[in-house]
């Protein structure tokens, strides 16, 4: 994922689900020493549901999402 993409989910989530993201990545990694993606995953690989379902409902990707769901209330229902 490039730069502005990371900068749109640090937005989205804050500086709280931003350190959670990269712990994530910091478990994975010592977890998992010899995956050949090492810590080097993407973001996303490393959030929780709730997160993506924020990163979802946020505008700048809604659009992407807004066909699969009624609303933004039903991805708060899941």
């Amino acid at each position: 994922m490039d730069n502005g993409a990371d900068t749109q989910i640090r937005k989205i989530l804050g500086e709280d689900g931003w350190i959670m993201l990269e712990r994530n990545r910091g478990k994975h990694e010592l977890q998992y020493p010899l995956s050949p993606i090492g810590g080097r995953g993407e973001l996303l690989d490393y959030c929780y549901l709730g997160q993506l379902a924020r990163l979802i409902a946020a505008a700048p990707a809604w659009e992407l999402f807004r066909e699969m769901f009624r609303d933004k209330r039903q991805i708060e229902d899941l």
